[in-house]
């Protein structure tokens, strides 16, 4: 029988690795193609690594279905959030109501469907235009993380005693930075192009 100390362990590694990261992913997504689309126009264009910033995005995408479905595998041997619903301190009532809430969640089967089809493996007539994929949503892809973040959070609440406040750490900031400094060398060179032209 496994321990309560390795669904801790199971616990802090989901947290740390999985949850953390997709909660900076998706901020970081939302940061450089939602939340601002003058940005995210600026991002497109040649000047900025069009091509670049577009292969970005495409990884970003493949990755945050990627985590979703990576968190929502099947245990078995896999480090997943239905491996904690296996934790002996887990009562009854609350381990149904979060096996419910994990196969219920809206949007879970469509991102799976993309994994399966696109990400993970390149299914042949999905490739050839034969067969249609559900479109993902944002709002859909968002509801999806809080309710993989809640399971894990309510299953840290009644079995650890711990609370998780935040899932991410910020990290965007990074990209802020040098999203500024593109800004910066864009409105240089426009400068420069003006007093050139002045000359």
């Amino acid at each position: 029988m496994t321990e309560p100390s390795d669904f801790d362990e199971i616990s802090d590694q989901l947290w740390d690795a999985e949850l953390r990261e997709l909660q900076d992913l998706w901020t970081t997504y939302n940061y450089l193609y939602v939340v601002d689309p003058e940005r995210t126009g600026k991002l497109r264009r040649p000047r900025w690594g069009g091509f670049f910033w577009n292969l970005v995005q495409r990884w970003m995408v493949s990755e945050i279905i990627l985590s979703i479905s990576r968190l929502t595998d099947p245990p078995s041997r896999n480090l997943t959030l239905t491996a904690l619903l296996d934790d002996p301190r887990l009562p009854g009532q609350l381990k149904c109501e979060l096996e419910h809430e994990l196969q219920s969640i809206p949007g879970l089967a469509e991102i799976r469907k993309h994994r399966n089809k696109v990400v993970a493996h390149r299914d042949g007539r999905t490739a050839l235009g034969q067969g249609a994929l559900p479109v993902l949503q944002l709002d859909q892809i968002e509801n999806v993380i809080v309710r993989l973040q809640d399971v894990h959070r309510k299953h840290r609440g009644a079995c650890m005693g711990r609370h998780v406040s935040e899932y991410g750490t910020h990290t965007h900031r990074g990209v802020e930075h040098l999203v500024k400094r593109l800004e910066q060398s864009e409105n240089a060179s426009l400068i420069f192009a003006r007093t050139h032209r002045s000359d």
